[in-house]
């Protein structure tokens, strides 16, 4: 056990660094288009301390903790790390884009990690050890694409929302076709695959539509209601067809995140565009003139 702890050790330092390093070198390059935040640096220590407690609870588990006091260190360091780097990264001030990115790195790392090892081993110490390297290594990758390409926190969030919509239909429509054998590796490839798909395709779709963070929130908002009004609706009408739950679900969410996207059309417009309508008056002669000007 003490050779399996000190081997673990060092592999959770060499992890740490990669977590310090991977903010820190994305803070190097260009300025980015947004403007940095104390809201956004909050925002980016408190999720890498909760991340830091993550590790901690994985380190935990890798090693086997057999008792309270080593159990306790190992979360309390995990989260003293992740709270001091994340401070020491963003001691310049951070971005929101740059907050959210890097941020949803460790999620992503996480579903990743825990998704495909789950798929292939039943062992916790290796599930939890891969999800910890997955967290780190996806943190690595949001740090080259911050790098290359200086996205904005919308564009994050409609990548993620991408990814976690794609997810939720898939998921939805295996309910549908009555493939609830979470079991089957198929189903869980397919479903890791598709929430791929939707991650680079809501990458792409934010090149082509720039949106902000709210509004993309607001929209997410409308998929949660939709799905829970369609699911909802099915459970009063056929309670035990999951058939039904499946595709009430599906039907509620599209129309929850079309109708949010359509209400929030102007969310993102400035004071000038959100005028349809000018009115002005012309001094004459005779009195005034009063005119009236509208865009269409």
């Amino acid at each position: 056990m003490r050779h399996l702890t000190k081997s673990s050790l060092g592999l959770t330092l060499g992890l740490l660094f990669i977590l310090s390093a991977a903010p820190l070198a994305a803070q190097e390059a260009a300025p980015a288009p947004e403007e940095k935040s104390s809201f956004a640096r909050t925002e980016f220590v408190a999720v890498q301390t909760a991340h830091g407690l993550l590790l901690g609870i994985e380190f935990c588990d890798v090693i086997q903790c057999g008792s309270n006091a080593l159990a306790i260190s190992s979360l309390t360091v995990g989260a003293g790390a992740g709270l001091g780097l994340s401070l020491l990264a963003s001691r310049d001030g951070v971005t929101p884009g740059f907050a959210t990115i890097m941020n949803s790195g460790a999620y992503w790392g996480a579903f990743h990690g825990g998704f495909i090892t789950a798929n292939l081993t039943k062992n916790s110490s290796t599930i939890s050890g891969v999800m910890g390297v997955s967290q780190l290594g996806a943190m690595g990758v949001s740090a080259l694409i911050w790098n290359q390409w200086r996205p904005t926190a919308g564009e994050v969030s409609m990548t993620n929302s991408g990814g976690l919509w794609v997810a939720q239909l898939s998921a939805l429509g295996f309910l549908a076709a009555g493939a609830t054998d979470w079991e089957l590796e198929p189903v869980v490839w397919a479903l890791i695959g598709l929430t791929d798909v939707g991650l680079i395709g809501g990458a792409l779709l934010s090149q082509i539509k720039p949106i902000s963070r709210g509004r993309m929130l607001m929209i997410d908002l409308g998929g949660v209601l939709g799905m829970v009004a369609g699911m909802g609706t099915s459970a009063l009408i056929a309670p035990s067809s999951e058939v039904a739950a499946g595709i009430s679900g599906i039907a509620g969410t599209l129309a929850g995140l079309g109708i949010a996207t359509v209400m929030t059309r102007d969310w993102d417009a400035s004071d000038d565009e959100r005028v349809t309508a000018r009115w002005g008056i012309s001094p004459t002669e005779d009195g005034a003139t009063l005119s009236l000007s509208g865009a269409f």
